[in-house]
């Protein structure tokens, strides 16, 4: 599954931003997701991996300026994976 996130500060930091994506299972286990990204595009597209099947996972996305670490937007949101 994939998300897109897209960075609407103008001007982007010049070093870019980090995106952290976590994700937990329904009963509290975390869910191994790939490493962090750098990027200094405006449009990122992440890929969530290893969803349960047919179950809510918890994902939290988390980016962070690499100019100023405490400049950063956590994102929360559930996300079912169909396929069989």
């Amino acid at each position: 599954m994939q998300v897109s996130i897209k960075l609407t500060s103008k001007p982007l930091p010049p070093d870019g931003v980090t995106i952290t994506v976590t994700a937990t299972a329904p009963n509290g286990d975390p869910i191994p997701q790939n490493a962090a990204v750098i990027s200094k595009e405006g449009e990122i597209t992440i890929t969530l991996i290893n969803l349960p099947q047919r179950q809510v996972a918890d994902i939290v996305v988390t980016v962070t300026s690499n100019n100023k670490p405490g400049n950063t937007k956590t994102y929360r949101f559930g996300v079912m994976n169909k396929t069989v």
